[in-house]
C-alpha cells in the first residue's frame, strides 16, 4: 500500500478511516437507540450526516486531485478524446446537420 505524501491526500485518507470506523460495529450500534433528535431517529441522522460529509470529502478529493490518479490508472479507453462522442461534439455534429 502507498502511504500518503500529499497534505490533501493525508487529508482525504484519514477522513476515510474514519469513516470507516464511525459507519461500523461498535459504533453504529451506539447509534441505533431508541432516541428522538429533532424528531428524527438517531441513526437515519447519524447515516445521512456521515454521507453528506464523505460526498463533500470526494468532491473536494477530485477537484484537488488528492487521490493522485495518473494516466497509467484511467482505462485505455478514456485516455484520448478520439472515437469518443463527447457532449461538444454532439453539438457540433448537430449544428452541422441542420447546415
Amino acid at each position: 500500500m502507498e502511504h500518503p505524501t500529499s497534505r490533501p491526500r493525508k487529508i482525504t485518507t484519514t477522513i476515510f478511516v474514519v469513516f470507516t470506523l464511525g459507519m461500523n460495529p461498535p459504533i453504529i450500534f451506539w447509534m441505533d437507540l431508541p432516541t428522538i433528535v429533532f424528531g428524527t431517529d438517531l441513526l437515519y441522522l447519524w447515516t445521512v450526516c456521515w454521507g453528506v460529509l464523505i460526498s463533500i470529502v470526494l468532491i473536494w478529493a477530485a477537484w484537488n486531485d488528492a487521490l493522485a490518479l495518473t494516466e497509467d490508472q484511467v482505462p485505455p479507453e478514456l485516455r484520448g478524446t478520439e472515437g469518443v462522442v463527447t457532449q461538444s461534439r454532439r453539438d457540433e455534429t448537430a449544428t452541422e446537420g441542420q447546415r
